[in-house]
């Protein structure tokens, strides 16, 4: 072991402890910049030739790992949001692939859009992997969609996810 000066895997390692800090802190904009620094460091190690991080290569790639892309950009499309940043937030979110959403990526969707047709489709989404979410059901009720096509997003979404 290295002593006297910090290895890669060392700095990014307390880079990622300080950002987890701030964002459990509820300081978001703070947080914002540095999940910001580390989209744009995620991106240039696996667009870079990364063969000069020698031994650390296979540690490092696994921290940038343990905060994929998508967790990324959720996390600044929340710190947006909490900055009451709508618009920014909306923006990041759909750079999202629609394929690659998480359903908590969608919810936070339908909080930041005002186009009505966008917020029933993410909706909807959300529907078709999380059958009993409540908030989805009530929303989409509550923005005219007929409760017969609730009620088929809903039994199509548990007998596509069983989870009894």
């Amino acid at each position: 072991m290295q002593t006297g000066k910090l290895t890669r895997w060392m700095s990014n390692n307390i880079i990622k402890h300080i950002n987890y800090s701030l964002w459990e802190m509820k300081n978001y904009t703070e947080s914002q910049k540095e999940y910001e620094t580390a989209l744009a460091m995620r991106r240039t190690l696996h667009t870079e030739n990364i063969k000069f991080l020698g031994d650390d290569q296979e540690i490092i790639l696994s921290i940038f790992d343990t905060f994929n892309e998508v967790e990324i950009k959720f996390r600044i499309a929340k710190c947006h949001y909490e900055n009451l940043q709508n618009r920014e937030a909306a923006v990041v979110l759909q750079s999202i692939p629609q394929k690659q959403r998480l359903p908590k990526v969608n919810m936070l969707l339908t909080k930041v859009l005002s186009d009505g047709t966008e917020t029933k489709t993410a909706h909807k989404e959300v529907l078709k992997k999380c059958p009993f979410a409540f908030e989805c059901i009530e929303a989409l009720l509550s923005l005219g969609v007929k409760g017969n096509e609730v009620q088929s997003l809903i039994i199509n979404g548990v007998s596509e996810y069983p989870c009894f």
